[in-house]
């Protein structure tokens, strides 16, 4: 009988070494998702700054969210006016060109790009241009983007003309997007329609 108590009170001892520290508090788990710096597009500034910040992050959902979709608010759908020397060379692409055409774009851009490769975004000489229903925002853009396998960049360069509307409930969205070559006297690089074509597939 004493062997068995003995045994029993063993029993409990060894149960209750192991369970220490069962209910004790664990450091959490970081959570497994990316930075993002998208913000409330409350004003065109703010659009603008989350256009150009989804693209450097390579970030497609806050990309997709600066464009207008009546699928998603009451303005009329993203329109995308390639410059003219793209349509040329790609008339079949651009002329159909919408939102789902820039989602697959954009889609294709951000993975063929490694993880450690970002793309470097410049915008100058920008305009904000203030109108009854809309604010156009001018400027000219750089583009470069460096292969992690190679020493080279690929440089897109002209300028942007965004369209920003905004919706019943207060926020703005890009309807509209012109491209165009840089300024006489720059360095001729593609534009970025160019880059739209190249990744698009």
């Amino acid at each position: 009988m004493k062997k068995l108590l003995k045994n029993f009170i063993l029993f409990l001892l060894l149960i209750v070494w192991v369970g220490c520290g069962l209910f004790e508090t664990r450091t959490p788990e970081e959570p497994n998702t990316k930075p993002s710096s998208f913000a409330p597009p409350t004003e065109p500034e703010i659009v603008v700054s989350n256009f150009a910040n989804a693209f450097i992050e390579k970030n497609l959902s806050n990309y997709i969210a600066c464009l207008s979709d009546t699928a998603l608010t009451d303005l009329e759908n993203f329109e995308f006016i390639p410059a003219s020397a793209a349509l040329s060379q790609y008339p079949s692409l651009f002329n159909g060109w919408d939102i789902n055409a820039e989602r697959q774009y954009f889609n294709s851009f951000a993975i063929k790009l490694q993880d450690a490769e970002k793309p470097k975004l410049t915008f100058s000489n920008m305009q904000y241009d203030k109108r009854p229903d809309s604010v156009v925002f001018v400027a000219e853009y750089l583009i470069d983007i460096q292969q992690s396998e190679t020493t080279n960049f690929s440089s897109y360069a002209g300028t942007l003309q965004l369209t920003i509307t905004q919706r019943s409930n207060g926020t703005w969205s890009i309807r509209r997007w012109r491209d165009a070559p840089a300024h006489e006297g720059s360095s001729p690089k593609e534009t970025w329609s160019i880059l739209k074509a190249i990744y698009y597939n």
